[in-house]
């Protein structure tokens, strides 16, 4: 196996899914260790969702180039293009293999194995993670899918973990453990919920004299200041934007729970970089048009990234031949020498390897396949916004 080409196929794969599932469903990966060969383990990865789903006669067509289930589907959400096919032929490069299981209107299965050789040893926990042993933990989302997972990595980490589905539930929960004298240390609130939201929650939770002294920290899919504000008024301690790296949880929770935390916002998209200290990586911007480079640079220095600008494909080469990037912003389309071209050549070149993520200006299918295929590893569509940039930064980088 190789973890390149495994980023590929699952951007591709969760890419489709996310395009094809409305708002509301929901897509999960999942990864299974199915048996062991000569060469390493073999692992089964599921990417399932809550789509529309494709018909039956179209499934042995769909990992054929620009394969698509129907017109209508079409017309209302875009190709796949060449991404199916492409994936087919990376899976098959790792000694693999890919297929497809759907229900029209409930949703889609779609799966892949590949062989990895055997680390040297389990991956470790974060730094400080033993001080949160024997703790005790609630977590509260209307979600199943993010309660496992959340609880899943708590226990790892020895705390003492109960869930609840809705904020009254969580209440019942809370004032229950207080009365048997086993009160939690810690809730970790879902923002969106029907009936009663984390915001109403953590504001009952702190009106309540028994339950009070548990600590509130939000996760959320839709961090904005505005929200910010409110949950801090609200009495949460912490505000973390999903999806959250285990390593930015843990650091959180160690400051809430081991010393004594003043209501703070921690999480990475709402640092600013008006301290040095906030520094977070170097970033090459490749980019011929004027105005897209001073939007870039002053979107990644308001970041915290410090930054480089050069003008074409060839200028980007030199750049990192001559200086050390944490990862390169590359506009596709540029004089001399295009991205695409660019990236291919820094692959030929590079001892390393550099994340080279592609600014496109169109949003399809096909410009997305077109930069996976010169081996570019992620990309962004201009126009983008300041939150768009650091979450792509912050898989590759932070």
């Amino acid at each position: 196996g190789d973890p390149i080409r495994l980023r590929q196929v699952l951007l591709n794969l969760v890419g489709n899914a996310l395009k094809f599932t409305e708002p509301g469903g929901e897509v999960c990966i999942s990864c299974t260790e199915t048996g062991s060969t000569e060469s390493g383990s073999e692992f089964l990865f599921e990417v399932r969702d809550t789509g529309i789903g494709i018909a039956a006669a179209d499934l042995d067509q769909i990992f054929e180039a620009f394969a698509q289930a129907d017109g209508s589907t079409t017309r209302r959400f875009g190709g796949t293009g060449l991404g199916l096919s492409i994936a087919k032929r990376l899976v098959e490069l790792m000694g693999g293999r890919i297929g497809a299981e759907s229900e029209p209107g409930s949703g889609s299965r779609f799966w892949f194995t590949a062989v990895f050789e055997v680390s040297g040893g389990p991956r470790p926990h974060p730094r400080g993670v033993e001080q949160l042993e024997g703790l005790r933990a609630l977590i509260v989302d209307d979600n199943a899918t993010n309660r496992t997972i959340l609880e899943t990595l708590l226990r790892r980490w020895g705390l003492f973990v109960h869930t609840a589905a809705s904020g009254p539930d969580a209440l019942r929960a809370l004032r229950a453990g207080a009365a048997d004298s086993c009160s939690f240390e810690l809730a970790l609130l879902d923002h969106c919920m029907p009936d009663m939201d984390g915001i109403e929650l953590a504001t009952r939770i702190q009106s309540d004299p028994a339950i009070a002294r548990t600590k509130c920290l939000m996760l959320t899919s839709a961090g904005t200041a505005r929200n910010r504000d409110l949950a801090r008024h609200g009495g949460i301690l912490a505000y973390l934007r999903k999806p959250v790296r285990r390593e930015h949880l843990a650091s959180t929770l160690i400051s809430l729970l081991c010393a004594e935390a003043e209501p703070i916002t921690v999480s990475p998209r709402e640092r600013t970089a008006a301290s040095e200290a906030a520094r977070r990586g170097r970033v090459l911007v490749a980019e011929d048009n004027a105005i897209n480079q001073r939007v870039a640079v002053g979107l990644l220095t308001k970041l915290g990234y410090e930054s480089h600008v050069v003008g074409d494909g060839e200028q980007a080469i030199q750049a990192i031949q001559e200086q050390i990037f944490d990862a390169v912003l590359m506009d596709c389309q540029m004089p001399v020498l295009d991205g695409l071209a660019a990236t291919r050549r820094i692959r030929a070149m590079e001892a390393g390897r550099i994340p080279i993520l592609a600014l496109t200006a169109g949003a399809t299918s096909e410009d997305r396949e077109r930069a996976l295929a010169a081996d570019m590893d992620d990309y962004l569509s201009k126009p983008f916004t300041s939150d768009e940039l650091e979450a792509l930064l912050q898989r590759w980088i932070d």
